[in-house]
């Protein structure tokens, strides 16, 4: 009798270990990292500048001195921008990545139609996950940011079942609830892992970069602008790889309760094309 096949190398949708989660994951992220890079940096910066205008305006505007309750503000502002915005930017990726697990090289273009009629949707889940994510934060302390990475990225099951299953917030919530009845400790440590590896790894970039130009880092504007650089630059593929894990994630569930198979992924990867194309004449 011969030996099974790896867990690693069996074709994909299926269901999987922790082994499969990071080689599927890694997988995804070396196809698709590319297409999808300046998506995410532009996110990244994106978010930056919308914390970076409101720390400006409570200074400047509202005069509002640094204190803890100023702080408190400015951090809130953070964890929802950075929520809200790496859904969305999940949101986009995630037809990508469906799409080239079937062997289909999608683009960009793909996951904006998607998102389109769905935005209001997708912002109510960043909204969703923001709101409980900053109690947690604000009272446990801000350690839980990167224990937590994945729930800035949206929840990954639901965002799915919004642009890819094209369901409403509400249906695709029930949705999320019942695939992952069961599996919610599974799921969550297996995307914890796999978050928490890429974050250490920017932290330690960013401590080296500290080192070898200090004087890029120390005040004035060409120091704020090397740190939002830097930052952006280290924090896009953080937040990539981990929205290739939230899809690794969800396509895992899909077949373990629906068996869903490559065979299955690839009609429906199909039929979402042809409904895409535009009709002749």
């Amino acid at each position: 009798m011969s030996e099974p096949e790896p867990e690693r190398t069996r074709p994909f949708p299926a269901p999987v270990r922790m082994d499969g989660y990071l080689a599927w994951t890694w997988r995804l992220f070396r196809a698709c990292g590319l297409r999808l890079a300046p998506l995410y940096v532009a996110g990244v910066a994106t978010v930056l500048l919308l914390h970076f205008g409101v720390v400006v305006f409570m200074l400047e505007v509202l005069e509002v001195a640094e204190s803890v309750e100023a702080l408190a503000a400015s951090f809130a502002a953070q964890v929802t921008f950075s929520t809200v915005g790496g859904t969305l930017l999940a949101a986009i990726a995630a037809p990508v990545f469906v799409e080239q697990v079937a062997g289909h090289r999608a683009g960009t273009d793909s996951g904006w139609r998607r998102l389109r009629p769905k935005l209001g949707h997708v912002v109510v889940s960043g909204l969703y996950v923001a709101m409980p994510l900053l109690m947690l934060v604000l009272f446990v302390g801000q350690i839980t940011q990167l224990a937590l990475l994945p729930a800035v990225l949206g929840p990954p099951v639901l965002v799915h079942a919004i642009v890819w299953e094209k369901l409403y917030f509400r249906d695709a919530a029930t949705r999320a609830k019942n695939l992952l009845a069961g599996q919610w400790g599974r799921v969550l440590s297996a995307l914890v892992v796999l978050a928490v590896g890429p974050a250490l790894l920017q932290l330690v970039v960013l401590a080296l970069l500290d080192q070898v130009l200090p004087d890029l880092t120390r005040g004035g504007l060409a120091g704020s602008l090397w740190a939002a650089l830097t930052i952006a630059a280290t924090t896009a593929p953080v937040w990539l790889f981990t929205s290739a894990a939230g899809t690794v994630a969800y396509l895992d569930l899909r077949a373990r309760f629906e068996e869903l198979d490559p065979e299955a992924l690839e009609a429906e990867v199909a039929a979402a094309t042809a409904e895409e194309a535009p009709s002749p004449g």
